[in-house]
């Protein structure tokens, strides 16, 4: 009896996982800093790679294109960049961890 309470339990606890999981990528979403001077300025959609570089600098990591079309990605110190050929289809703030 005791065995058949342990593994409801655990079926339990699986299941709900995938709900902790949902919650806290909302969260993570909706804490996500403006993209202004108040905020975290970063790169907006539909920018060329030429225009990040001018505005942003060089940055600290280049990804090579993988995928078709080919995404690239740029890596600076507070955000990633992501690339469809030369355009900008996403930037990305990097979570900086709490210790």
């Amino acid at each position: 009896m005791c065995q058949l309470k342990l593994s409801g339990l655990a079926i339990c606890l699986c299941l709900s996982q995938p709900l902790l999981a949902d919650t806290l990528m909302l969260d993570s979403i909706n804490t996500e800093p403006t993209n202004n001077e108040m905020g975290l300025l970063r790169p907006e959609r539909g920018m060329t790679a030429q225009q990040v570089f001018n505005k942003f600098g060089k940055p600290l990591e280049e990804k090579i294109a993988i995928g078709n079309p080919p995404i690239t990605r740029w890596v600076y110190s507070d955000f990633k960049v992501y690339f469809e050929y030369d355009h900008v289809i996403r930037s990305v703030v990097i979570r900086k961890k709490n210790n």
